[in-house]
């Protein structure tokens, strides 16, 4: 009983906001059209990304 505010909390404010970017990772969404599901090409594009205006002292 004493519990139940912190999980109520942990749920609203750590679990909720960790599966919904978890569900984002996964998708293309601009806030206003319907969620598509694109699985890891998000990712993929990242990755295909070049390193722009990276300096020679790091590496990409």
């Amino acid at each position: 009983m004493f519990v139940a505010p912190q999980l109520i909390g942990m749920g609203l404010f750590v679990v909720l906001p960790f599966a919904a970017s978890l569900v984002l990772a996964f998708a293309e969404w601009d806030g206003l059209s319907d969620l598509k599901w694109v699985g890891l090409a998000n990712f993929v594009e990242q990755l295909q990304i070049p390193c722009s205006g990276a300096r020679s002292s790091t590496r990409c």
